[in-house]
């Protein structure tokens, strides 16, 4: 399960490949190691498996072209820059919202980009 939220306060929930494009600013995924993912702060989210099945990737401009060279079927969302009162707010949602576990670890080396 994921969770798209959005700069203008919208979630989405749902196939992947129906998902806004513009103006991305977090996803939220079940985790079973910490409670939930949180992918932030990222020019592109990808949806691909990577080994582990199909999650939202965080990517910058060079990982998008890497991704759209693959194939298979894609699906990117793009991010926008915000206000950080904004952003914060909506980090904030996304670290408390009830449709997820809460958060019970931080993964190994991770500095505040995908946790």
């Amino acid at each position: 399960m994921f969770k798209v939220f959005y700069d203008d306060g919208t979630t989405y929930t749902g196939d992947p490949f129906n998902a806004p494009v513009l103006g991305a600013l977090i996803v939220v995924e079940d985790d079973k190691d910490h409670g939930r993912r949180i992918i932030s702060m990222c020019d592109y989210f990808c949806w691909d498996d990577r080994g582990d099945g199909l999650h939202w990737w965080g990517v910058d401009f060079i990982g998008m072209i890497d991704y759209l060279t693959r194939p298979g079927v894609k699906r990117i969302l793009i991010g926008r820059i915000v206000a950080n009162t904004l952003w914060n707010e909506i980090y904030q949602k996304a670290m408390t919202d009830c449709d997820f576990h809460p958060k019970t670890a931080w993964s190994p080396g991770n500095h505040g980009r995908v946790n």
